[in-house]
């Protein structure tokens, strides 16, 4: 096993090790150390890992990197009150106007599953807004002094035709970006939302209201939750977003209540069920048994190597993913590659309306399309300049297995275990 691979086993091991215990480590020297340190970061598990170390007994972890577990903690436990604070803040803006909102992923996992909300950092707030009155409430919040943030643009109405959220805004004084959704998943292969999660008999109605020092907030139901952060993770994000989704499972399961029947029927209706099987499979391959209500049909995982490829892969290196993209979509046959150059080379004026403020039927058309072929060229170069790397070609390996088994229908049936 190779250095880096031993680091990310370790690293993994220890996400995974039971309360009051860590596995014991490796040999490492210093270098070793910093390079477990870089990941640990870019997944955002520095907290998580404080918490459990200080728990432990007999590990031999270095102090600086005690120090520095201790340090991002004492980060995130700001952040998380900055986070209350917006989301506090926007809330009030949303209700006043009578506009129906939740609050999604992070924003629930952390002040209601996790032992403690630093443990589980949040990189942007997200809010759920019905999508007839998503424009309404944007334009409401950016009248109330949000701004947009400057490396996002488009044209809102352009953006909601495909996309789940419009561009990010936040408050001068915060460091928080609010991304308001108008959908929890992007448009359907036909451009529609007919699968969309939201717009599912009685998600608004299940919604669970919540006090959060004080307020009342709006979140998803568990089941809803549950089955919202499978899809984004597994088939939306392909594992991009680090193994957080395993102990975000883990605690949602732990004292939540999960309506198994109507979490395989939506999966199943949604034409998830791949992804939500797989990602229950990759959580108990993590944690050992949980308690999912399986239904019988759907018992047996893939095996045990994939599994682990994909447990791994979860730390990927987030500075080449869309390099990584990029070249497995490159080398996935002609029509994937001719889709590449349509979409960054030709693209329609509405899709030209979502990367860039248009405003489409205008004739600024053409300085647009010479934006966006220079950008284009910009990105290729980058490209270039990175090279494919070995690491690229194991990951473009595991992309191909994970939507390899993603693909085929998943065998469905009525009876549960």
């Amino acid at each position: 096993m190779s250095q880096d691979a031993l680091l990310r086993r370790h690293l993994l091991d220890c996400l995974a090790s039971q309360l009051g215990s860590l596995p014991v480590t490796p040999k490492l020297e210093r270098a070793d150390w910093d390079a477990w340190l870089v990941l640990v970061r870019m997944h955002r598990l520095g907290p998580l890992l404080h918490w459990k170390q200080a728990q432990a007994q007999g590990h031999d972890w270095p102090g600086f990197i005690l120090d520095a577990l201790a340090a991002s903690r004492r980060q995130h436990v700001i952040r998380s009150l900055q986070m209350r604070r917006e989301l506090h803040h926007a809330n009030a803006l949303l209700q006043e106007a009578g506009i129906p909102c939740m609050a999604l992923k992070g924003a629930y996992l952390a002040w209601y599953t996790y032992p403690s909300p630093e443990l589980r950092p949040i990189r942007d707030l997200d809010i759920l807004v019905p999508p007839e009155h998503a424009l309404r409430a944007y334009d409401i919040l950016l009248a109330s002094g949000f701004e947009k943030v400057d490396e996002e643009h488009g044209e809102p109405a352009a953006i909601l035709a495909v996309h789940k959220h419009l561009p990010g805004i936040k408050r001068p004084d915060s460091s928080i970006k609010l991304e308001l959704h108008a959908q929890l998943f992007h448009a359907d292969e036909g451009g529609g939302f007919a699968h969309e999660l939201s717009r599912q008999p009685g998600f608004w109605s299940r919604a669970t209201q919540l006090d959060l020092a004080g307020y009342k907030v709006h979140y998803p139901a568990p089941t809803d939750q549950l089955l919202h952060l499978l899809i984004h993770s597994i088939a939306n994000h392909k594992l991009n977003n680090g193994p957080l989704i395993f102990t975000d499972v883990y605690f949602l399961l732990k004292d939540h209540h999960i309506d198994w029947p109507l979490f395989w029927q939506q999966a199943s209706t949604m034409r998830h069920m791949p992804a939500a099987t797989l990602g229950l499979q990759l959580a108990e391959h993590h944690w050992g048994a949980l308690p999912i209500q399986w239904l019988h049909a759907l018992r047996t995982p893939p095996d045990t190597a994939l599994l682990e490829a994909l447990r791994n892969f979860s730390l990927r290196d987030f500075n080449t993913v869309s390099d990584v993209t990029l070249t497995y979509r490159l080398t996935s046959g002609w029509a994937e590659r001719w889709s590449v150059v349509r979409e960054q080379v030709l693209p329609s004026p509405r899709e030209l309306a979502i990367r860039y403020p248009t405003q489409h039927k205008q004739w600024t058309l053409p300085y647009w399309y010479l934006r966006r072929w220079f950008d284009v060229i910009v990105r290729t170069i980058q490209a270039l300049r990175v090279g494919q790397t070995q690491d690229m070609h194991n990951e473009i390996k595991v992309l191909r297995q994970l939507d390899d088994w993603l693909a085929p229908p998943t065998p469905q049936g009525p009876k549960f275990s």
